[in-house]
C-alpha cells in the first residue's frame, strides 16, 4: 500500500529520532563557567579562613603591655567565634551547590537552573544576615574601639579593615543579582523547558 504523500516519512520502527538537544544559551554558559570558578576558589578559602576565624588568635603575637588590640579582643569573643563558625559552615554547604549547579548549567538540566536561582537567593539573605552579625559583632566594636586607642598602627588597621569591609559589603550582591537577572530572562529560562513533543503538544 502506497504511502500517504501529506504525511510525513515515518522512521523505521526500533529508529526513532532522538530528541534535539536544547540549545545553550550564552548567558547559560558564561554563568556556568562562574559557578564553577568561584565555587572551587570558595571551597578552598572556607576551610582555611573558618580555621583562621576559630584558632587564629593562637598564631598572634602576644599583645604589647598596656596595648589591647580590640581585633583580637573581638576574635575572642565567644559570640563572634559561635556566629563565624555558623556563617562559614553554611558557606561551604552553599558553594557545594553552586558547583554543582554550575555543571548542571553547562548539562543544560533544569535543576541546575533551579539550584543557581536557589544559591543567588540564599546569597543575597547570607549577605543581610551577616551584615547585621558584623554591625554587632565587629563595626560596633571597633568604632568604639577608634575612640579610645591612640596607637597610630592600631589604629590605621582598624580604618582599614572597616573600609574593607564596607567594600566587600557593596561589591556582595553583585553577582547574585546579576544570577538572578540573566537567568530569569525569557531565552535563559525557555532553553530549560522541554520541546512541545515532549509533553504530547505537538
Amino acid at each position: 500500500m502506497d504511502e500517504n504523500p501529506y504525511q510525513p516519512p515515518q522512521a523505521p520502527l526500533g529508529q526513532e529520532p532522538k530528541p534535539l538537544a536544547p540549545t545553550r544559551p550564552t548567558a547559560v554558559t558564561v554563568f556556568g563557567i562562574l559557578n564553577i570558578v568561584f565555587a572551587s576558589l570558595g571551597l578552598l578559602c572556607s576551610p582555611i579562613v573558618l580555621l583562621m576565624g576559630n584558632y587564629g588568635v593562637a598564631f598572634q603575637p602576644p599583645q604589647q603591655q598596656g596595648v589591647n588590640n580590640p581585633a583580637l579582643i573581638i576574635m575572642n569573643d565567644p559570640g563572634y567565634r559561635v556566629g563565624m563558625l555558623v556563617i562559614n559552615g553554611l558557606n561551604i554547604i552553599a558553594q557545594a551547590c553552586q558547583l554543582a549547579a554550575g555543571i548542571g548549567l553547562l548539562r543544560m538540566k533544569s535543576w541546575g537552573r533551579t539550584l543557581s536561582l536557589g544559591y543567588a537567593a540564599y546569597a543575597l539573605l547570607a549577605l543581610v544576615g551577616g551584615t547585621i552579625f558584623n554591625y554587632f559583632y565587629t563595626y560596633k566594636p571597633l568604632i568604639e574601639a577608634l575612640r579610645q586607642v591612640q596607637d597610630p598602627a592600631v589604629r590605621s588597621g582598624l580604618i582599614g579593615g572597616m573600609i574593607g569591609g564596607g567594600i566587600g559589603l557593596c561589591l556582595g550582591p553583585i553577582y547574585p543579582i546579576l544570577l538572578l537577572y540573566f537567568l530569569t530572562r525569557p531565552r535563559s529560562a525557555g532553553a530549560f523547558r522541554p520541546p512541545l513533543r515532549e509533553i504530547g503538544l505537538a
